[in-house]
């Protein structure tokens, strides 16, 4: 794993650990089974992450922070826009 992966990491942990992942999800829209697809893992693993059950661990956990960085650059970059 390389130095930005541990990163990714380390942040996907504190996403889950503080609920600002389910949070930031939640906020783009997206469906808990939509994000899971999207970083190869079932729904209920997403779920535990989510909840604190279980500490996101590693390629789907890095696979999740990135997903949520793009839906959190995606909501600050259409804020104040009327289009949809």
């Amino acid at each position: 794993m390389n130095k930005t992966e541990v990163q990714d990491l380390l942040a996907a942990r504190r996403l889950a650990a503080t609920g600002e992942g389910a949070r930031l999800r939640q906020a783009a829209g997206l469906a808990q089974s939509e994000a899971a697809a999207a970083c190869r893992v079932a729904q209920a693993t997403l779920s535990r992450w989510e909840s604190g059950q279980r500490r996101p661990r590693g390629k789907p956990a890095i696979r999740w922070v990135r997903l949520l960085r793009t839906l959190e650059q995606h909501a600050d970059g259409t804020r104040g826009s009327t289009a949809a």
